[in-house]
């Protein structure tokens, strides 16, 4: 029977065979794993994998070094190795589904907007068990690996949307007053966010504080 294997990105990289913490030295090896996780079950090309670890200036043996790094990761995966294919002119990571906690939180998020019209409350536990994944920024020790930057602003904007969706679906099942000092809270982490910004002024009219709420909407179209 295969091993399982699940990786998480919303927070530190971290690998997991058959339930136990596997650790990944070297920045570039886990940099590759979090790439191959991150491809979604695509083939990742060689010079693809090139260009993300060493950007404009890649050793002349960067076509071995990835093939070392490749196989040592399958010895980290142990059991599951066999999920790390050689494809063509590259190499594929095949992860079941739900394995990898990004998709887990796009998964939750789906399902939980759509609940909102019918069930906000039942929405707002999969909005929640959605921000639960998150162990800090996802990815942030790949900063420098641009397509995987890039994936990190992505996963950002994503808890940024959980965490209006979620406030949203507190509004609606909640006392405003209740929720207010939350929204006002998240809209101080992000003052340039209209949706947040507009679940202030939803949230502070709704508790009767009328003023509090048309200043908020002065201020931001000031910052505009």
């Amino acid at each position: 029977m295969a091993s399982s294997l699940e990786v998480d990105v919303l927070g530190p990289l971290r690998l997991r065979v058959d339930g136990r913490a596997v650790d990944v030295p070297g920045e570039r090896r886990s940099a590759l794993l979090a790439l191959l996780a991150m491809a979604g079950g695509d083939t990742v090309s060689v010079s693809r994998i090139v260009d993300a670890l060493w950007g404009d200036d890649p050793p002349s043996a960067a076509v071995n070094a990835v093939q070392s790094h490749v196989s040592r990761l399958r010895r980290h995966l142990g059991g599951a190795a066999g999920c790390l294919a050689n494809e063509g002119t590259g190499y594929r990571l095949t992860l079941d589904r739900g394995a990898l906690d990004a998709d887990r939180a796009v998964t939750l998020a789906a399902q939980g907007r759509a609940l909102m019209a019918d069930d906000p409350a039942a929405a707002a536990e999969r909005f929640s068990s959605a921000l639960a994944l998150w162990r800090g920024l996802a990815l942030e020790e790949f900063s420098d690996v641009e397509p995987l930057a890039a994936e990190a602003v992505r996963l950002a904007e994503l808890n940024s949307a959980l965490t209006d969706d979620l406030l949203a679906a507190r509004l609606a099942t909640e006392r405003p007053e209740d929720v207010v000092d939350l929204v006002a809270r998240a809209a101080a982490e992000h003052p340039w966010r209209e949706s947040t910004q507009r679940l202030l002024m939803v949230s502070l009219a709704r508790s009767g504080r009328r003023a509090e709420a048309l200043q908020v909407a002065h201020a931001y179209r000031g910052r505009g």
